[in-house]
């Protein structure tokens, strides 16, 4: 029978020769229309992984933030460090050696 151009049966026999196609099948990877979109998930989560296992990021944000650290002095261990360093310190020990 006849069927109008345009209506969904003729555009759905077209897409079914497009598919079934030998020529459209063999053709050239080269060829293909290619675009990947670039806020697309899988291409988001690349460019984050990219970003947080680049190594000279990793360093220019260690540079940038290593001068910006405190560490308060009565921190325990801070304090512990400076009471074991008076008492393995060799000046502190002959000066109160020879008293």
């Amino acid at each position: 029978g006849w069927i109008p151009l345009g209506s969904q049966e003729a555009e759905k026999n077209k897409k079914a020769m497009e598919i079934v196609s030998e020529k459209k099948y063999r053709q050239h990877p080269d060829k293909l229309k290619f675009t990947s979109l670039t806020d697309s998930m899988p291409m988001v989560l690349a460019k984050s992984n990219a970003m947080h296992q680049s190594d000279r990021l990793y360093r220019e944000a260690w540079e940038k933030d290593k001068t910006q650290i405190h560490i308060m002095p009565d921190t325990p261990e801070i304090l512990l460090a400076k009471v074991n360093l008076i008492n393995t310190s060799d000046k502190l020990y002959k000066i109160g050696r020879a008293h």
